[in-house]
């Protein structure tokens, strides 16, 4: 076996065998190392494989890229649902609705829009109920004002000051609104404060709540909260709710009592027995006499020429072409009787 010199590293002085093509190292003491981490014995370099000619020869697969825009199923599928929470859940919400809104094709983007709007839920869907959302900017800055970093205490004073329930808005959501803000107060102002002092700030902004449901809800339940005086928040919530329920039973008997009204009052087929015409009754005839006596002897002549053109009949002696008025024999034996009486 042959051998030939190679670079020497650390006293070792690496050769190769020209038969095996392998490394070994000879040491200062004359012995030899195999550096290779698997040994052959025998074989010759056709047995050999030659790495650089198969990657020269393999095919590697071609790289695909991905599409640049989303299809409006998957665009769909990958829309988040968001129902309020901290402010990392929000920033990953807007984060996920970007993603997409950035990979649609530009005319669906309304689209996507609308249907990110209905994936909110609970308080976030309670958020935009009334508002009309034309972008995605005025959605993301509406949220962010409600769910975002905490409000200052201006802010939230302002907000507690100023809220009404809306038009279309339930007793119960118009309060769920009110005591959010209240807590949100609360928190902001009790930072900080020793417990005596979070105290009178809580029960301070608890007596404040119960002014401002009061001022803020619609106008009749308003008349009738202040009327009965009630004690606290809890309370004026509850009978404000039981007054709606009550009120929502009263439009609906009164919209069914407007149907029978209504229907009952079709007169097409009512006869008025006064004039014998239709469309009224007795009581509420507007002809006049005159006209009622026209009528009845124009009814009463034309049942006469009806009857003028059948064969008369007397029901006393049971012969024709005279009535029992005219009947001879009738007018003999009644004169017969008198005279015999």
């Amino acid at each position: 076996m042959t051998t030939r010199k190679g670079t020497q590293y650390g006293g070792l002085d690496e050769s190769k065998d020209s038969n095996l093509g392998t490394s070994v190292a000879t040491n200062d003491t004359g012995e030899t190392t195999n550096t290779d981490d698997t040994t052959f014995t025998g074989g010759n370099d056709s047995d050999l494989i030659d790495l650089n000619q198969t990657f020269r020869t393999t095919e590697l697969p071609e790289e695909t890229e991905m599409p640049n825009k989303l299809n409006f199923g998957d665009a769909m599928r990958a829309i988040p649902s968001f129902g309020g929470g901290s402010e990392s859940l929000l920033t990953s919400y807007f984060n996920r609705c970007e993603f997409v809104l950035e990979h649609v094709d530009e005319k669906i983007k309304l689209m996507i829009l609308d249907a990110i709007v209905s994936q909110l839920t609970d308080k976030a869907s309670d958020a935009v109920r009334y508002r009309e959302i034309t972008s995605w900017e005025e959605l993301k800055a509406h949220l962010t004002t409600i769910f975002g970093k905490t409000h200052s205490v201006q802010f939230l004073q302002k907000q507690f000051n100023q809220i009404k329930q809306y038009e279309k808005e339930s007793i119960q959501q118009y309060a769920d609104r009110v005591e959010t803000i209240s807590h949100e107060l609360t928190t902001a102002l009790t930072l900080n404060k020793t417990t005596a002092e979070a105290k009178i700030i809580s029960e301070t902004i608890q007596t404040q709540t119960l002014a401002i449901v009061i001022a803020g809800i619609q106008y009749d339940i308003r008349l009738i909260l202040k009327a009965t005086k009630v004690p606290n928040f809890e309370e004026a919530v509850f009978l404000a709710v039981e007054e709606e329920k009550l009120n929502e039973k009263i439009e609906y008997k009164t919209d069914n009592r407007n149907k029978y009204v209504k229907k009952s009052n079709d007169k097409s087929k009512i006869q008025c027995h006064r004039c014998s015409k239709y469309g009224h009754y007795s009581n509420e005839c507007r002809t006049s006499e005159h006209k009622i006596t026209s009528f009845k002897n124009q009814t009463e002549n034309k049942n006469f020429k009806s009857s003028a053109n059948q064969v008369k009949v007397c029901h006393y002696c049971k012969k024709e072409n005279h009535v029992i008025s005219e009947c001879r024999k009738r007018i003999y034996n009644e004169k017969k009787k008198k005279r015999a009486g």
